[in-house]
């Protein structure tokens, strides 16, 4: 089981959540910080992670441990364990690299299907629900909503899809 220690980190450099809230200039939200102390997060974006280590100037491996013992894992953790991979390229934003008990698929968010070519409403029309999604992580952020690469260009050689980009373009 994976445990969090930002409650350790936080009380040997002597400094409370609200601290932490305040040092990162209010972009890590009290909530988000509230349940990583207090072990309660079922997730921990990159972006999370890596602002922390900032903050607290330490490594990933001070704030997280692995403890065996625990075999229950929710199905949130069968469906998608999580390890994403960026790049220095602002690309790494809109495409993760995602593994999981089924193997390692890429999956592009909303903005990088745009990049490809896709509207709105033909995501909405020709996608529909994405695969997985991520919740609100910290501050004025939205959801992000990630499709399947094998779908995406299973999708891009129909003729619907060709139609409607070629639309698209021609506006």
């Amino acid at each position: 089981m994976i445990k969090l220690k930002l409650n350790e980190m936080l009380e040997t450099r002597g400094m409370s959540a609200y601290a932490l809230h305040v040092k990162s200039k209010k972009r890590l939200h009290q909530s988000v910080i509230s349940k990583i102390k207090n072990n309660d997060s079922k997730a921990l974006q990159l972006g999370t992670l890596d602002m922390l280590c900032k903050l607290l100037d330490c490594q990933p491996a001070d704030l997280i441990v692995y403890e065996s013992g625990d075999t229950t894992q929710s199905e949130s953790t069968t469906q998608n364990v999580e390890r994403a991979t960026q790049s220095a390229n602002t690309e790494s934003c809109n495409v993760i690299q995602a593994s999981s008990v089924m193997g390692t698929s890429k999956y592009y968010n909303k903005s990088a299907l745009k990049k490809r070519g896709w509207t709105t409403g033909m995501i909405k029309d020709l996608y529909g629900k994405p695969d997985f999604f991520k919740p609100i992580q910290c501050g004025n952020m939205r959801p992000r909503y990630y499709y399947d690469e094998t779908n995406v260009k299973a999708i891009e050689s129909t003729n619907a899809f060709k139609e409607r980009a070629r639309k698209s373009r021609d506006k």
